[in-house]
């Protein structure tokens, strides 16, 4: 048998996708935490071409500060933070009251370690934005910032 035929029988044989076709409902089959388990490295690899772009996020920070008019005094939390880059951003700013909170434990330990070799004074906690540790109005800003 050569590689040829080989590869099309190997392929004869594989499974093919499941379709499930149009579907009235996509929650029906998509499991309600599916969020609990993507943010990992796989989504900085992912999404790298958005959450990986600092000039990206300098531009974000800059339409938001440009509205936002905050002191350096002021208290901001990045909620939903990920890996950071926009609690960081704020604190490369001067802003000296950043906090980011995020579920994942692997990017909030990335997050860590990237302010602490920067030399920022970000804190970063992990936490359900759900139920957030914080009482009513602990922050002048909140931002909750997708890719």
């Amino acid at each position: 048998m050569n590689r040829n035929t080989l590869m099309c029988s190997q392929k004869k044989y594989a499974p093919k996708p499941k379709s499930l076709g149009p579907v009235s409902s996509l929650e029906e089959h998509v499991n309600p935490d599916w969020w609990k388990e993507i943010f990992n490295s796989l989504y900085l690899k992912t999404d790298a071409d958005v959450v990986g772009d600092s000039e990206i996020t300098r531009e974000e920070i800059d339409m938001f500060l440009s509205v936002l008019n905050l002191s350096q005094e002021s208290k901001i939390l990045d909620l939903c933070c990920g890996q950071g880059r926009h609690s960081m951003e704020v604190a490369r700013r001067g802003f000296k009251n950043v906090e980011g909170l995020d579920r994942s434990h692997y990017l909030i330990q990335r997050a860590k370690n990237t302010a602490k070799k920067e030399g920022l004074t970000v804190r970063f906690k992990e936490g359900d934005a759900r139920k957030t540790p914080y009482t009513t109005d602990t922050f002048d800003a909140v931002f909750l910032l997708g890719n």
